[in-house]
Protein backbone atom coordinates (compact mmCIF):
# COMPACT_ATOMS: atom_id res chain seq x y z
CA UNK A 1 0.00 0.00 0.00
CA UNK A 2 1.64 3.16 -0.60
CA UNK A 3 1.99 5.66 2.20
CA UNK A 4 -0.57 8.21 2.91
CA UNK A 5 2.24 11.00 4.09
CA UNK A 6 6.03 11.53 3.36
CA UNK A 7 7.82 13.55 6.13
CA UNK A 8 10.72 15.37 4.59
CA UNK A 9 13.39 16.14 6.53
CA UNK A 10 16.18 18.25 6.23
CA UNK A 11 19.12 16.63 8.46
CA UNK A 12 22.97 18.85 9.24
CA UNK A 13 24.80 17.23 12.20
CA UNK A 14 22.62 16.65 15.06
CA UNK A 15 22.01 12.89 15.65
CA UNK A 16 20.36 13.22 19.34
CA UNK A 17 17.56 15.63 18.01
CA UNK A 18 17.59 13.38 14.62
CA UNK A 19 17.17 10.43 16.73
CA UNK A 20 14.38 12.00 18.70
CA UNK A 21 12.74 13.13 15.57
CA UNK A 22 12.51 9.74 14.46
CA UNK A 23 11.55 8.07 17.54
CA UNK A 24 8.58 10.62 17.68
CA UNK A 25 7.40 9.60 14.25
CA UNK A 26 7.98 5.29 14.44
CA UNK A 27 5.57 5.95 17.96
CA UNK A 28 2.73 7.56 15.53
CA UNK A 29 3.04 3.99 13.21
CA UNK A 30 -0.46 1.90 13.08
CA UNK A 31 -3.25 1.60 10.53
CA UNK A 32 -1.68 4.14 8.70
CA UNK A 33 1.42 4.07 6.23
CA UNK A 34 3.76 6.68 6.32
CA UNK A 35 7.66 7.23 4.98
CA UNK A 36 9.98 9.65 5.75
CA UNK A 37 12.91 11.43 3.42
CA UNK A 38 16.09 12.67 4.75
CA UNK A 39 18.65 15.20 3.35
CA UNK A 40 21.10 14.72 4.83
CA UNK A 41 23.88 17.57 4.61
CA UNK A 42 27.17 16.41 6.19
CA UNK A 43 29.56 18.85 4.97
CA UNK A 44 27.36 21.66 6.38
CA UNK A 45 26.46 23.46 2.91
CA UNK A 46 23.74 25.30 4.71
CA UNK A 47 19.93 26.29 3.96
CA UNK A 48 20.05 26.95 0.82
CA UNK A 49 21.64 23.88 -0.38
CA UNK A 50 18.66 21.89 1.68
CA UNK A 51 15.96 23.97 0.17
CA UNK A 52 17.18 22.96 -3.08
CA UNK A 53 17.10 19.43 -2.74
CA UNK A 54 13.43 19.44 -2.01
CA UNK A 55 13.18 20.53 -5.92
CA UNK A 56 15.96 18.33 -7.29
CA UNK A 57 14.47 15.33 -5.29
CA UNK A 58 10.42 16.59 -5.97
CA UNK A 59 9.79 13.17 -7.63
CA UNK A 60 10.52 10.86 -4.54
CA UNK A 61 7.61 11.16 -2.03
CA UNK A 62 5.71 8.25 -2.52
CA UNK A 63 3.02 9.68 -0.10
CA UNK A 64 -0.45 11.58 -0.98
CA UNK A 65 0.63 13.93 1.05
CA UNK A 66 4.04 15.44 2.23
CA UNK A 67 5.02 17.29 5.22
CA UNK A 68 8.29 19.24 5.88
CA UNK A 69 9.35 18.93 9.27
CA UNK A 70 13.30 19.39 10.22
CA UNK A 71 15.58 17.20 12.32
CA UNK A 72 15.03 19.64 15.28
CA UNK A 73 11.46 19.16 15.40
CA UNK A 74 9.86 16.03 17.03
CA UNK A 75 5.29 15.06 18.22
CA UNK A 76 4.08 15.14 21.79
CA UNK A 77 1.35 14.73 20.17
CA UNK A 78 1.72 11.30 18.86
CA UNK A 79 -2.00 11.31 17.63
CA UNK A 80 -1.67 13.53 14.67
CA UNK A 81 -0.87 11.21 11.73
CA UNK A 82 -4.11 9.93 12.15
CA UNK A 83 -5.97 13.27 12.91
CA UNK A 84 -4.51 14.72 9.48
CA UNK A 85 -5.88 11.19 7.82
CA UNK A 86 -9.09 11.85 9.28
CA UNK A 87 -9.16 15.17 8.43
CA UNK A 88 -8.49 14.41 5.00
CA UNK A 89 -11.15 12.00 4.88
CA UNK A 90 -13.50 14.21 6.11
CA UNK A 91 -12.54 16.99 3.32
CA UNK A 92 -12.53 14.78 0.44
CA UNK A 93 -8.85 14.98 0.71
CA UNK A 94 -8.03 18.75 0.01
CA UNK A 95 -4.68 20.03 -1.04
CA UNK A 96 -3.60 21.38 1.43
CA UNK A 97 -4.43 21.03 4.91
CA UNK A 98 -3.47 23.66 7.54
CA UNK A 99 -2.40 22.90 11.55
CA UNK A 100 -0.95 24.74 14.09
CA UNK A 101 3.07 23.48 15.90
CA UNK A 102 4.22 24.64 19.29
CA UNK A 103 6.99 26.45 19.39
CA UNK A 104 9.30 26.32 22.70
CA UNK A 105 11.69 29.04 22.30
CA UNK A 106 12.73 32.01 22.62
CA UNK A 107 9.38 31.49 24.69
CA UNK A 108 6.29 29.40 24.27
CA UNK A 109 3.83 30.02 21.84
CA UNK A 110 1.24 28.18 19.45
CA UNK A 111 1.91 29.17 15.40
CA UNK A 112 -0.21 30.69 14.16
CA UNK A 113 -1.28 32.18 17.06
CA UNK A 114 -5.04 31.47 18.02
CA UNK A 115 -6.17 34.60 17.40
CA UNK A 116 -4.66 34.50 14.02
CA UNK A 117 -5.48 31.48 13.69
CA UNK A 118 -9.20 32.27 14.27
CA UNK A 119 -9.69 35.12 11.85
CA UNK A 120 -7.55 33.41 9.34
CA UNK A 121 -10.74 30.89 8.78
CA UNK A 122 -13.98 33.41 10.40
CA UNK A 123 -17.08 33.27 7.55
CA UNK A 124 -15.81 29.54 6.89
CA UNK A 125 -13.19 30.75 4.25
CA UNK A 126 -10.09 29.64 4.08
CA UNK A 127 -6.79 31.62 5.08
CA UNK A 128 -5.18 33.70 1.60
CA UNK A 129 -2.12 34.84 3.35
CA UNK A 130 0.51 33.03 6.05
CA UNK A 131 1.84 34.06 9.38
CA UNK A 132 2.93 30.41 10.69
CA UNK A 133 5.62 27.87 9.95
CA UNK A 134 6.54 25.42 7.56
CA UNK A 135 5.44 22.17 9.78
CA UNK A 136 1.87 23.90 9.26
CA UNK A 137 1.28 22.55 6.10
CA UNK A 138 0.63 19.31 4.88
CA UNK A 139 0.50 19.56 0.70
CA UNK A 140 -0.64 17.00 -1.86
CA UNK A 141 2.18 15.75 -3.29
CA UNK A 142 1.17 16.78 -7.10
CA UNK A 143 1.33 20.22 -6.02
CA UNK A 144 4.26 20.16 -4.16
CA UNK A 145 6.48 18.45 -7.26
CA UNK A 146 5.60 21.90 -9.71
CA UNK A 147 6.03 24.65 -6.46
CA UNK A 148 9.32 23.00 -4.85
CA UNK A 149 11.46 25.35 -6.61
CA UNK A 150 10.42 28.56 -4.06
CA UNK A 151 11.74 26.95 -1.62
CA UNK A 152 14.97 27.92 -3.30
CA UNK A 153 13.95 30.38 -4.88
CA UNK A 154 13.09 32.51 -1.41
CA UNK A 155 13.20 35.32 -0.42
CA UNK A 156 13.98 37.72 2.39
CA UNK A 157 16.71 40.39 3.86
CA UNK A 158 19.36 37.56 2.78
CA UNK A 159 18.15 36.60 -0.41
CA UNK A 160 17.28 33.01 -0.84
CA UNK A 161 19.32 31.72 2.56
CA UNK A 162 15.74 32.49 4.59
CA UNK A 163 12.52 33.05 3.91
CA UNK A 164 12.05 29.85 1.91
CA UNK A 165 8.87 28.16 3.47
CA UNK A 166 7.17 31.59 3.98
CA UNK A 167 7.30 32.05 0.27
CA UNK A 168 6.73 28.69 -0.77
CA UNK A 169 3.38 28.34 1.40
CA UNK A 170 2.32 31.98 0.11
CA UNK A 171 2.62 31.29 -3.00
CA UNK A 172 0.43 27.93 -2.62
CA UNK A 173 -2.28 30.07 -1.32
CA UNK A 174 -2.37 32.10 -4.11
CA UNK A 175 -3.98 29.63 -6.26
CA UNK A 176 -7.07 28.55 -6.92
CA UNK A 177 -6.92 24.62 -4.52
CA UNK A 178 -8.90 23.43 -1.64
CA UNK A 179 -7.79 24.12 1.70
CA UNK A 180 -8.86 22.87 4.85
CA UNK A 181 -7.56 22.73 8.49
CA UNK A 182 -6.55 19.78 11.04
CA UNK A 183 -7.43 21.10 14.34
CA UNK A 184 -4.72 19.42 16.61
CA UNK A 185 -1.17 20.76 17.06
CA UNK A 186 1.41 18.91 14.81
CA UNK A 187 5.08 19.24 16.09
CA UNK A 188 7.15 20.62 18.58
CA UNK A 189 10.46 22.48 18.29
CA UNK A 190 12.73 25.37 19.62
CA UNK A 191 14.69 27.74 16.95
CA UNK A 192 17.65 25.60 16.04
CA UNK A 193 18.98 27.60 13.89
CA UNK A 194 21.05 25.34 12.12
CA UNK A 195 23.12 25.41 15.51
CA UNK A 196 24.70 21.58 15.36
CA UNK A 197 26.00 18.97 18.11
CA UNK A 198 29.64 17.79 18.71
CA UNK A 199 30.21 14.15 16.98
CA UNK A 200 33.64 12.40 17.48
CA UNK A 201 32.74 10.95 13.40
CA UNK A 202 31.17 11.66 10.24
CA UNK A 203 28.63 8.36 10.85
CA UNK A 204 26.45 10.42 12.99
CA UNK A 205 23.61 9.89 10.69
CA UNK A 206 24.13 5.91 10.86
CA UNK A 207 23.81 5.99 14.64
CA UNK A 208 20.83 8.13 14.53
CA UNK A 209 19.32 5.83 12.14
CA UNK A 210 20.06 2.70 13.43
CA UNK A 211 17.36 0.04 13.56
CA UNK A 212 15.69 2.07 11.12
CA UNK A 213 17.39 0.84 8.52
CA UNK A 214 17.23 4.04 5.87
CA UNK A 215 17.72 3.10 2.39
CA UNK A 216 19.80 5.61 0.00
CA UNK A 217 17.48 6.62 -2.87
CA UNK A 218 19.92 9.77 -4.42
CA UNK A 219 22.65 12.09 -3.85
CA UNK A 220 22.33 12.69 0.22
CA UNK A 221 18.76 11.39 0.59
CA UNK A 222 17.45 8.44 2.35
CA UNK A 223 14.16 6.55 2.76
CA UNK A 224 12.76 4.87 5.82
CA UNK A 225 9.64 3.02 6.02
CA UNK A 226 7.46 2.82 8.53
CA UNK A 227 5.57 -0.59 8.77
Amino acid sequence: MPPFLTFFTRCCRRPKLLARNLGTIRDQVGSVPVEQLLIVDRERRGLAWANERFHTHRELPRGEYVYPIDDDLWFDNLQFVKQVQLAADLNDHPDILLCRIIQRSPYWRSLPPSQVWDIAWEKGERPHRWVGAGTCVIVKTELWRPNTWRYYHGQGKDGWKTGGDWHFISNLLKLNVKVARVDTMGCTGDRGRGKVEPVSSNSWFEKATRGYHPTRIGDGVWRIEYA
